[in-house]
């Protein structure tokens, strides 16, 4: 972690793309709550109020607490969304980083290719955390006692579902396949997890996922390059 925050740090034309995740992120939540109480609290008022059931306060109560409703779901969806369309951007870090470590560049694969990437990562880490940690919090309120064993558990899960969405831009940016990725993760398991539980440690601060994602996807890279391809023949050449 420390090498990618000196990595991002030293390199000033790097920052721009560390920084987008969030400015991504920021600008769709602006736009959301601009719809939310410039479209949602009008339309919502105009409902309730038409009928004559409610009197103009409660309806205009009413349509306060829809739009801010709406709100929370667009910053939500907001900061869900950032991360998988900020794939161009995080591969110019992946780039950077590998050339410092003198990986051989590799084909460019296109602004699409680069977002699909980023949005195959985000989807594969949340199909893997969502049902497990859904699994255990059911199990802390049907199992007697298990609340003394999930909560580590989920640490665990939440570990591994990061360190796989920052390991995995390097891999699929080189055309691994994801039984290969899959296998070169298993088999660095106590790295991955170790790596993955400081990023998981950082990134339940508020807004500090998605800042540093550029730094996680830097680090993520090096230990790629560093540790995976000197243990592992599932890398490729």
């Amino acid at each position: 972690m420390v090498s990618g925050v000196r990595f991002v740090f030293r390199r000033p034309d790097l920052w721009p793309f560390a920084l987008f995740p969030a400015a991504l992120a920021a600008a769709l939540s602006a736009l959301g709550i601009w719809a939310s109480f410039g479209f949602v609290v009008p339309a919502v008022q105009r409902a309730f109020s038409s009928d004559g059931a409610l009197g103009g306060t409660a309806a205009q109560a009413i349509a306060w607490a829809a739009g801010l409703g709406a709100a929370a779901v667009a910053v939500f969806f907001a900061m869900a969304l950032a991360p998988p369309l900020s794939g161009p951007a995080l591969e110019r870090i992946v780039a950077a980083q590998e050339a410092e470590l003198g990986v051989p560049p590799r084909e460019p694969l296109g602004f699409l290719s680069e977002m699909w990437c980023g949005i195959r990562a985000s989807v594969f880490g949340a199909l893997l955390i969502v049902p497990a940690e859904a699994i255990l919090s059911l199990a802390d309120v049907l199992v007697p006692g298990a609340a003394f064993v999930t909560p580590p558990l989920k640490l665990i899960v939440a570990a591994l579902a990061i360190a796989w969405n920052l390991v995995d831009y390097p891999l699929t940016l080189r055309g691994v396949r994801m039984r290969d990725r899959f296998a070169v993760v298993v088999a660095n398991r106590r790295a991955v997890l170790g790596f993955g539980a400081v990023f998981a440690a950082l990134f339940w601060l508020p807004c500090c996922g998605l800042l540093l994602l550029g730094v996680g996807v830097a680090s993520g890279t090096r230990l790629v390059w560093t540790v995976f391809y000197e243990r592992s023949t599932a890398m490729p050449s």
